[in-house]
């Protein structure tokens, strides 16, 4: 089939059917069997970028389908075509910013879609060329830089302190370009990484958020997969490297909230980025970028995790070995063990709470064994802030480790939507919300008690989304037995509290980024369930432990989320 392709691909003047045979084919040398196509394509593609310079969409596509075959070839072939590339990249390159300059890239079509999806691709080509620092840096300095890179020579002579040698015409018009092409700063983000340390600035043409998240995460996969012991490639340019993660912060900052589900995607390059910088932080001639990078990843994980996007990126993470990265990153770099405080925060605020389910458990487990046998652990630096996050985040994961998951005998077992009620049933015995068909209850009264005192009501009636990321039953019911076990432990310093106020508070909540978890009381009126995981996490006490069945009967509801 990947031959048919090709030739087709050769033969086939329109533009269209061309995009679509190269996605096609990227998709098809993914596998081995196919991978002698791939320099055919990128003959194709070399040729066509000296003829017709509307293949400059196609042949960013086409870039990152070869790029991303080696990691499918066997070791002998992956090395070799990976070369080919490197190789070809300059001349690839000097094309694109050359046509850049006087915007001689035409536009497929006149719409207003496809007028954004040029400009992604052109802040993406961009992107791409950001990898070469020294034709960014003349073409930065060249007056007769068109306007859609005015704003990126602007910024590249401020970071560089050469404000003063930019003559008054080209600034003005750089200023009036931004102003005119951007409506608002929380919707646009830039093409370079300066914007990382000036979140609200923004200096790209409008272009799709998707699109550029998208665009800056393959470029940041491309230049990491470039280096190896393998390769007669140069190392990285990990200054370039820096600048496309700050482009990802940049993405986090911006009105994270709605961007939920677009970074939820960057969580996983970015772990797999800082992976390989604590692979490169041995060999690196210039440790304080490596440290600046691994800086940047943390500080984007925290950004975006803390924000509750969900449980699935949480997994994705320590799957792709998140917590052997951090400690080897920290063990490696001096810089960063003294001077960061992200990492800990990241341990200590934002991973430390999902220990109470155990799908985070098992993976945390397996990192540990890990650590261990690396042997990194031992060299973190003594009493720096993640190390003394590390040990007790070590310490917290052990102790929930010993908890045993209570058996599922029942086939299809699912929990009730009463958050009040926790009681798991099979699916079948349920009864259903008429109404959306997507909340189940074990009894009438249930369902009656979350519609009127539950935020069923509110919710009822609004499509499912997939970046709600719900927690599996399994989860939720390894976290009851973390609140049992916790609310015994805890009882006593719970009914001291209440000893000291006028009526005891019928709400108890755990915090469960300390070790041990603080409590707090309150009142149910002001109790208000935040976030994904902890509404879900609400527990009758009565169900929980039978010491405060008296108090239940005296009227007290008793929640423990």
């Amino acid at each position: 089939m990947a031959p048919f392709l090709a030739i087709q691909l050769q033969n086939d003047p329109e533009p269209p059917r061309r995009l679509k045979l190269i996605q096609a084919l990227n998709f098809l040398l993914c596998r081995p069997s196919n991978q002698a196509q791939a320099p055919l394509i990128l003959q194709i593609l070399l040729r066509d970028l000296e003829t017709e310079p509307i293949y400059c969409l196609i042949g960013l596509q086409t870039l990152q389908g070869i790029a991303s075959v080696s990691q499918h070839l066997a070791s002998g072939d992956g090395p070799r075509l990976i070369e080919q590339l490197i190789t070809a990249w300059p001349q690839i390159f000097e094309w694109i910013w050359q046509h850049a300059f006087h915007l001689d890239i035409p536009r497929p079509l006149s719409t207003d879609s496809d007028s954004r999806d040029y400009l992604s691709t052109t802040i993406k080509i961009l992107s791409f060329y950001a990898g070469y620092p020294a034709l960014l840096r003349s073409a930065a300095e060249n007056e007769m830089t068109g306007p859609i890179l005015l704003s990126a020579r602007l910024w590249y002579l401020k970071a560089k302190g050469l404000d003063t040698s930019i003559p008054s015409s080209i600034a003005s018009l750089c200023r009036t370009y931004i102003n005119s092409s951007l409506s608002s700063p929380d919707e646009h983000c830039t093409a370079f990484g300066f914007a990382a340390k000036e979140p609200r600035i923004n200096l790209s043409p409008i272009c799709s958020i998707a699109s550029l998240n998208d665009g800056v995460s393959s470029t940041i996969g491309l230049l990491l997969r470039a280096p190896s012991a393998e390769f007669s490639a140069p190392s990285p340019d990990l200054s370039s490297i820096a600048a496309h993660i700050g482009i990802i912060v940049t993405l986090s900052r911006a009105r994270r909230f709605r961007y939920l589900f677009i970074n939820h995607h960057s969580c996983l390059i970015i772990t797999n980025t800082l992976v390989s910088l604590g692979n490169l932080a041995k060999t690196a001639s210039d440790r304080s970028v490596v440290a600046q990078c691994a800086s940047l990843c943390v500080k984007h994980l925290c950004l975006v995790l803390e924000a509750a996007i969900g449980f699935e990126p949480i997994l994705e993470a320590l799957d792709a070995m998140l917590l052997p990265a951090l400690v080897k990153c920290h063990a490696q770099i001096p810089q960063l063990s003294a001077t960061e405080h992200d990492a800990a925060s990241l341990l200590t605020l934002v991973l430390s709470k999902y220990l109470i389910y155990i799908s985070a458990r098992e993976r945390v487990s397996k990192s540990l064994e890990t650590i261990a046998a690396n042997g990194f652990e031992q060299l973190l630096a003594h009493r720096s802030p993640f190390a003394v996050a590390w040990s007790a985040f070590k310490a917290l994961a052990v102790q929930r480790a010993q908890i045993q998951e209570r058996p599922n005998r029942i086939k299809n077992e699912i929990v009730c939507s009463n958050i009040m009620c926790r009681k798991s049933k099979p699916k079948g015995s349920m009864a259903t919300c008429g109404r959306c068909q997507g909340a189940f209850y074990c009894c009438k009264p249930c369902q009656v008690e979350d519609w009127k005192h539950g935020d069923h009501k509110s919710k009822c009636g609004i499509p499912y989304e997939r970046k709600n990321f719900p927690i599996a039953t399994r989860d939720l019911r390894a976290a009851d037995e973390v609140f049992r076990r916790d609310l015994a432990l805890r009882l006593p310093d719970i009914r001291a509290a209440w000893t000291t106020r006028a009526a005891p508070a019928p709400v108890v909540v755990f915090d469960y980024t300390t070790h041990p978890p603080g409590f707090s009381t309150t009142t149910a009126e002001a109790h208000q369930p935040h976030g994904h995981a902890s509404e879900k996490q609400a527990l009758f006490w009565g169900e929980t432990v039978g010491m405060v069945e008296r108090a239940r009967r005296r009227g007290w509801r008793r929640a423990l989320s």
